[in-house]
């Protein structure tokens, strides 16, 4: 399960902002566009670029838990 990560930025509630996107390994200020998500067989996934922290993945888990919810 993979969500999208993008530099474009919008004011959305299913977005988490990365503020530690350097850290994560990432060349531009980014989200992770929580409610764009894919599945992808482990094969397809070529290199890791970076990762996300703690915090992030809560975040994250948050959101899904709230679309989850209203479903």
């Amino acid at each position: 399960l993979v969500c999208r990560i993008t530099s474009k930025i919008d004011d959305s509630n299913q977005d988490v902002l990365l503020d530690d996107w350097e850290k994560s390994g990432l060349k531009l200020a980014s989200v992770v566009r929580v409610h764009k998500m894919a599945t992808l067989e482990k094969e397809l996934v070529e290199a890791q670029i970076g990762k996300v922290s703690e915090t992030v993945k809560l975040r994250i888990k948050t959101i899904l838990g709230d679309l989850t919810n209203k479903n």
